[in-house]
């Protein structure tokens, strides 16, 4: 019986993920703190200061892209999580663009997706409290919102597999 069998791996795969995070963490430091202090608001400290916090974050997405596909090659029975990472970067060589612009795609797909589920939500519930005092002690946007992250999370781990089948079917062809 090996049910939670790729669960070590998995935490594995995610400890390395974070530590692929850390320029991106980096960045967001060094953003709040420039946004404090006022340093980077116009001119050339304004444009190197961006630069660094664009190529930071570029880092980050660059590692992290083969590792999302490491959550999945972990999973296949007798892998272990450096042998993922490593088949997962190969299997991300030359594609990472392609692969990014899809992640994105998704992205923009679940933010149309919350707006046109959520804002009207809101807005009714606005509106009809205001006429029916009860009414405001019904959770619905809670709901609504538990209901949207269930369905999203579910979206986003069926788009991760589906794409990552695609690339596997694709170098199977060639």
């Amino acid at each position: 019986y090996s049910c939670g069998a790729p669960i070590i791996p998995m935490v594995v795969v995610s400890l390395v993920i974070l530590a692929q995070l850390v320029p991106a963490f980096i960045a967001a430091i060094i953003s709040s703190a420039a946004q404090i202090t006022s340093y980077a608001q116009a001119g050339v400290e304004q444009m190197i200061f961006s630069a660094v916090v664009f190529l930071l974050i570029s880092v980050s997405v660059y590692w992290v892209m083969g590792s999302i596909f490491a959550m999945i090659i972990v999973t296949i029975p007798g892998t272990y999580p450096l042998l993922a990472l490593k088949i997962a970067g190969d299997m991300v060589v030359q594609r990472r663009l392609a692969i990014l612009k899809r992640i994105l795609w998704l992205a923009l797909v679940l933010i149309l997706a919350w707006l046109v589920t959520i804002i009207p939500i809101i807005l009714l519930t606005n509106w009809l409290g205001g006429w029916l005092t009860w009414f405001k002690a019904v959770p619905i946007v809670q709901l609504a919102m538990l209901i949207m992250t269930s369905l999203s999370l579910v979206f986003i781990s069926c788009y991760i597999y589906t794409l990552y089948r695609k690339i596997v079917d694709y170098d199977r062809q060639n």
